[in-house]
């Protein structure tokens, strides 16, 4: 089961800066994919090179987001829709798997219930399959499920694990899937699973989709932006640190579970709506803070080596250069580890930045005139 699956050929693309976009060349060698809102209506896909040239991509399904694979070569695209199959509700839709150096892409149309996950060799992607979501209209959540699956008292997922070089779907039946990741070895999924009363950490054997371990996590069902580690150790998520229910009321705060001591550790306020980033090898976090300061609130862009517990300050920013109402895209990380990349949404438009972790040199790469929703390396740095 793969839902409705459609070939685009590779089409031509060539470099071209859009008006009103200002680029700088950076040293190194990478390339960024993003998903770009002109406010008038239009959005697009580019791809960012490090020498300051950006390819128009002919990406043209409804999509705003982006799971990109450890090596780049691939991407699997989804975006919102309040329609799907008959229902009225908010449905979270892969429209494609693209490749972002050729532009060529397979059209999908299946509901997820989570983020997709790549192996670390780009060539498998899992994803949860939703059968149900929350329609505003009916005030409660819908049922749409694949056909050929019975019903079931409960919400489910579907979790499937796409082999793109075979083309075979392998499928299982299990609770609602809150997060997905690859065990860094490739042999298991890592998948946060919500029965309705609590949550719970479950291994899946890559092959035959059975649950090898399960830990029942002493995490409320009710925290949001769940990761866990590649080595399946920790488990970052984001949570008000009260009862409240309003960001108002209530610091938005990040923290790390030790799975194997059950100790949870605050890292500390978040942006609201962003959520902290594990490193490729899963030794450290970088995250956003609002941070109150003696000249005012300020942005910092954090990272967190929890190896040594030291936090270190990428990068700061007043408060007078971003609308408070925007959070943008979370950060990214390069395929090595070694480079971070965030956006910063002022009032003439986002700007992408690139930070050297080794040396904090800190760069403005891409000012746009409109808004990027979202942003992920796909090429090697070095």
């Amino acid at each position: 089961m793969t839902g409705d699956s459609e070939k685009q050929d590779h089409a031509t693309v060539r470099p071209g800066l859009p008006d009103g976009w200002k680029s700088r060349p950076s040293p190194g060698r990478w390339d960024l994919l993003l998903s770009f809102d002109d406010l008038a209506g239009g959005r697009s896909w580019y791809r960012l090179a490090s020498d300051g040239r950006v390819f128009a991509l002919p990406f043209v399904h409804k999509a705003h987001d982006a799971a990109i694979a450890p090596g780049g070569s691939r991407a699997a695209l989804f975006g919102h829709t309040f329609f799907f199959e008959g229902t009225h509700a908010v449905w979270t839709i892969l429209t494609a798997l693209a490749e972002p150096r050729t532009g060529a892409s397979e059209l999908l149309r299946i509901p997820l219930g989570c983020r997709p996950a790549w192996s670390s060799d780009d060539s498998r992607l899992a994803y949860a399959w939703a059968t149900d979501a929350w329609s505003n209209d009916e005030r409660r959540f819908v049922s749409c499920r694949p056909e050929g699956q019975p019903d079931a008292t409960g919400s489910v997922s579907i979790l499937a694990i796409h082999d793109l070089t075979t083309g075979l779907v392998r499928e299982a039946t299990v609770w609602r899937i809150q997060s997905l990741r690859w065990r860094s070895d490739d042999r298991e999924i890592l998948a946060i699973l919500n029965d309705g009363s609590r949550l719970s950490l479950v291994s899946f054997d890559v092959e035959s989709l059975e649950p090898v371990r399960t830990l029942e996590l002493t995490v409320a069902p009710t925290a949001q932006g769940l990761a866990t580690s590649p080595d399946g150790r920790h488990v970052a998520f984001c949570d008000l640190s009260s009862d409240e229910d309003s960001i108002d009321d209530s610091p938005f705060t990040g923290y790390i579970l030790d799975t194997a001591s059950g100790q949870v550790t605050p890292i500390g306020p978040l942006r609201w709506e962003t959520y902290p980033v594990w490193s490729p090898r899963g030794g450290s976090l970088a995250y956003q803070q609002d941070d109150a300061s003696a000249s005012g609130e300020e942005r910092v862009i954090a990272h967190l080596d929890l190896r040594t517990g030291i936090r270190t300050e990428i990068a700061s920013f007043g408060e007078d250069d971003m609308p408070d109402e925007i959070a943008g895209p979370d950060l990214a990380w390069s395929s090595d580890g070694t480079l971070i990349a965030f956006v910063t949404n002022g009032y003439g438009g986002s700007a992408i930045h690139v930070v050297e972790l080794a040396t904090g040199s800190h760069r403005t790469v891409l000012q746009t005139n409109g808004l990027v929703h979202s942003l992920g390396f796909v090429g090697p740095a070095g």
